[in-house]
């Protein structure tokens, strides 16, 4: 086999062409350029071809492997970019495909946007990034299962629940309309499909951080329906305690309610800390940025 030739492997990996080889590239960079590209470089260590076809014909659907990290980088790592408003019609990529018993671990130093305000507003970690590791980690054959639907019913479902989880409310809104009913928040033609169980939690989570609801009062603006939700339900196993920050148990509590809800894995994706924090860079020169 020359430089040039591709791995006869069964492969879904793409196909493009040989770059100039590195003379620094270390093994492991050679290895993970012929498993993606199929080329190999002139250069490459011997043997790479052997350890390629061993690692593409390992079955990995029974090992336990956990990733660490946070934004979305690690979201699309798992799962696809999910906040892309096309992610609905390619949800199965990613390295959940590969691996069942994948456990995501996630940073909580967010403090942008949305999760800024809830930071502002309540004693609690930053939960955006959680947000988007749960909806990159949505499998369609999941929600087959929890709510009985074919194929074609299933993935209409998602559509919904990805527009719920990525929808953001203007700076500048007001009431609590799409809260008690965070249906609202998607397209009116998918509103048939969305199962009775689903609705009615939906409701139950958004209707208990609305103005006179059980837990805290969370005023909408600019906040994403995801995080407002995903909060809800963090302080809904904390059982509305709002003078110290969930403990872990609450957050994985919180964390698994809506995964089961939305067809990510419970018990799988996990926060990395129960204790909020803020990232602090400071440079040479002495100066901090919070």
């Amino acid at each position: 086999m020359n430089s040039t030739e591709l791995l006869e492997v069964p492969t879904n990996f793409p196909r493009i062409a040989l770059r100039q080889p590195d003379v620094v590239r270390t093994p492991i960079e050679h290895l993970m350029e012929f498993l993606l590209t199929g080329t190999l470089a002139p250069n490459a260590p011997d043997g790479m071809e052997k350890l390629a076809n061993q690692v593409l014909s390992y079955d990995s659907r029974n090992t336990r492997i956990a990733i660490l990290g946070g934004g979305t980088g690690l979201s699309t790592v798992v799962g696809g970019n999910s906040q892309r408003p096309g992610w609905p019609e390619q949800p199965c990529v990613g390295i959940k495909q590969a691996f069942p018993h994948l456990h995501s671990i996630i940073c909580t130093t967010d403090d942008g946007g949305s999760t800024g305000r809830l930071l502002r507003l309540l004693p609690m970690i930053a939960v955006g990034d959680i947000r988007k590791i749960l909806v990159s980690s949505i499998l369609p054959q999941n929600l087959q299962r929890i709510y009985k639907l074919e194929e074609s019913e299933a993935h209409n479902l998602l559509r919904l629940i990805h527009a719920l989880m990525i929808f953001r409310f203007p700076d500048k809104a007001y009431g609590s309309e799409i809260l008690k009913n965070p249906l609202l928040a998607s397209p009116q033609e998918l509103h048939s499909g969305c199962p009775q169980d689903l609705a009615r939690s939906l409701c139950e989570l958004g209707a208990y951080v609305c103005p006179g609801g059980s837990g805290p009062d969370i005023p909408v603006a600019g906040h994403s329906l995801g995080n407002i939700l995903l909060t809800s339900a963090i302080f809904m196993a904390a059982e509305g305690i709002t003078d110290r920050a969930p403990g872990l148990r609450e957050i994985q509590a919180g964390i698994d309610h809506i995964a089961g809800l939305i067809g990510a894995p419970a018990r799988q994706i996990h926060a990395a800390t129960s204790a909020p924090g803020q990232l602090k860079i400071r440079y040479a020169n002495g100066v901090e940025v919070y």
